[in-house]
């Protein structure tokens, strides 16, 4: 049985685009929204989260601090991920989250996507 990755991007072409490539190691749960992920999460166990940190409603922020404090998602790994560069208080800020081991641009590509959710499941 393979591993559990959930996306949350609100982008349905990358949504699309990331199924498919970390399909290669994954069963993949793509959904739109910071609530919606966070009901796949804390339902399926998922091994790794990717997050997009520019989501519309819910905020990026917000997922990663509803998983970090709920004892159902406290020790996922996460992979966060924005189409906005960040500066290094703001990195700081992602990467300081509970659960966060990578920080991507979206420009990253899909491979870079699979890489560090294989390094973060494990």
């Amino acid at each position: 049985m393979k591993r559990l990755a959930v996306v949350i991007d609100d982008d349905a072409d990358l949504r699309d685009i990331l199924e498919r490539t970390l399909e290669a190691d994954f069963e993949v749960r793509a959904v739109k929204d910071g609530p919606e992920g966070l009901r796949a999460c804390w339902s399926e166990a998922p091994s790794v989260v990717l997050v997009d940190m520019q989501l519309p409603g819910m905020g990026g922020l917000e997922v990663l601090r509803a998983l970090g404090g709920d004892p159902r998602s406290r020790g996922v790994p996460i992979v966060a991920f924005s189409a906005a560069r960040f500066d290094s208080p703001e990195r700081g800020t992602v990467l300081g989250r509970p659960g966060v081991r990578a920080l991507l641009d979206k420009i990253d590509g899909p491979r870079a996507f699979l890489a560090a959710a294989r390094a973060a499941a494990g």
